[in-house]
């Protein structure tokens, strides 16, 4: 990844065709990661391994924190918060332990999870979520992941609010549906 990284710094573009392996030269190529690559090469070339421990720690904090955090909010008690973070852990050790880009892509999976399962929505998601996205298609190729959680959460939601309404077109006249409608569109 730093070797991409590095390619795309000293060229000022992302490239089009494998740049990097001799027998696949010429070979059309899509780079989803190229952000993470370029700043990851550019902290690792002013600062060295230190900086690229720093953003690895730091991509692996955030999550914990906004986990830990979304959790306790919708528990309102440690036991059961620190149950889900360290299940979590457990479940996540392997992409945890490597330093990859795709740990980027977790903290962005985190992030879009815990605001669209809060217990109130909060204006500011209609920006956040779009950029997020934006951000995440180029720092790492898992960004389809989200609209996978997008949509899941959307047939949940009309399915539960037809199930209470006892109608099933009345499921796309409840707030949250069309809301998560909307952010999948």
């Amino acid at each position: 990844h730093l070797s991409y990284g590095r390619w795309i710094a000293q060229t000022g573009h992302v490239p089009m065709t494998e740049p990097l392996l001799p027998l696949a030269s010429g070979v059309p190529f899509v780079d989803t990661a190229w952000l993470s690559q370029w700043i990851s090469y550019i902290a690792f070339s002013r600062w060295g391994v230190a900086a690229l421990q720093g953003l690895y720690a730091a991509c692996v904090t955030g999550i914990v924190a906004v986990l830990g955090i979304t959790l306790l909010r919708r528990t309102r008690r440690v036991p059961p918060t620190v149950f889900g973070l360290v299940s979590f852990g457990w479940l996540n050790y392997q992409p945890l332990s490597v330093q990859r880009p795709q740990i980027v892509g977790m903290l962005c999976f985190t992030l879009l999870f815990c605001w669209l399962t809060s217990a109130r929505w909060r204006r500011w998601y209609w920006f956040a979520i779009p950029v997020m996205f934006a951000l995440w298609a180029n720092l790492h190729g898992s960004f389809p992941m989200g609209l996978i959680l997008i949509a899941v959460l959307g047939v949940g939601t009309a399915i539960d609010a037809g199930r209470r309404l006892k109608e099933s077109a009345g499921a796309f006249r409840f707030r949250p549906v069309v809301r998560l409608l909307l952010l999948f569109e």
